[in-house]
């Protein structure tokens, strides 16, 4: 039989003894307005630990640089460890975002908090591109530093859901000057939208991932959006062919013609993937608007929750 207890602990942890100041070099800023005591006094299987947070009212920046922390795990020295890789989902505030960390076995300290990824990522990104050149998809991405890289990862999808790696190459390991990759893929066996995203992996074996960009090889209108899934019962996603390559303002409309949420996103290549964070509005009709000096588009999406 296995038995966990958890509590939550809303006050600095400073004031009960676990200096936020004492940490990893790993660690940013140690979460100062609340931490979690688990315990597991029955039992020995390893247990994923999933903690929430608001985005806003907890400041935290980027859910894809957090990471989860326990006091004194290591000791000596006693201080916030980092407890290595972990997965996360975002949402808009106030829904909760979260983060994982599995196969935990180790509660002697029973404390817990989270902190962002203050070493800088393994790879500086400058731009990841693509077209369809001769029959052919060509993607080309430039780095502007490197760390520890070990490989980079191409991935494709046909919905923009489900990916595969489709191609892998080497990284430099240790650079502080630009360089430019590039490769050629087959095209595939159909003329519709295809994504790609590409992926780094460090010595250590933590990876970055941007993207995703759409590239289609059929003859595209002078301009087109696409909403998808609609209906939606969950997060939804727009696709702009937007060949000016100027960034577009991306409106939410309800139906009594109230501003639900504004978004701005860019790209270099001609299609422009927008993810919409919808899972948390409510119920109803809205009407998708882009505009920029070239564009001016509307389509209406359906939200069932």
């Amino acid at each position: 039989t296995n038995i966990w207890a958890a509590r939550f602990v809303n006050n600095n942890p400073t004031a009960n003894s676990f200096d936020v100041t004492l940490k990893d070099p790993s660690l940013g800023n140690v979460n100062p307005y609340w931490y979690y005591k688990i315990n597991h006094p029955t039992g020995s299987t390893a247990a994923s630990i999933r903690m929430y947070v608001d985005q806003v009212g907890d400041v935290i920046g980027s859910m894809s640089d957090l990471l989860m922390t326990q006091w004194g795990v290591y000791a000596p020295p006693t201080q916030w460890n980092d407890l290595g890789l972990t997965a996360t989902t975002s949402a808009v505030s106030p829904a909760l975002s979260s983060i994982t960390k599995s196969g935990v076995i180790n509660y002697i300290t029973e404390n817990f908090n989270v902190a962002p990824y203050s070493i800088p990522l393994p790879v500086t990104f400058l731009s990841f591109s693509g077209t369809c050149t001769n029959g052919h998809i060509a993607l080309q991405w430039t780095t502007a530093a490197e760390v520890n890289n070990s490989k980079f990862e191409l991935w494709q999808s046909k919905d923009g859901i489900t990916y595969q790696v489709v191609f892998d190459t080497s990284g430099a390991g240790n650079s502080n000057h630009i360089i430019q990759y590039n490769t050629i893929l087959p095209r595939p066996e159909m003329d519709a939208i295809t994504y790609y995203k590409i992926s780094q992996t460090d010595v250590d074996g933590r990876s970055t991932t941007i993207g995703p960009i759409a590239i289609s090889c059929s003859p595209l209108p002078a301009s087109q959006l696409m909403v998808y899934p609609n209906p939606s019962n969950e997060n939804s996603n727009a696709l702009l062919y937007n060949p000016s390559h100027e960034k577009i303002s991306l409106s939410i409309i309800d139906a009594q013609g109230k501003n639900v949420m504004t978004q701005y996103f860019s790209s270099d290549s001609d299609w422009i993937l927008c993810p919409l964070q919808t899972a948390s509005i409510a119920s109803g009709v809205y009407f998708i608007k882009v505009n920029n000096s070239q564009i001016s588009l509307q389509k209406t999406l359906v939200i069932q929750h």
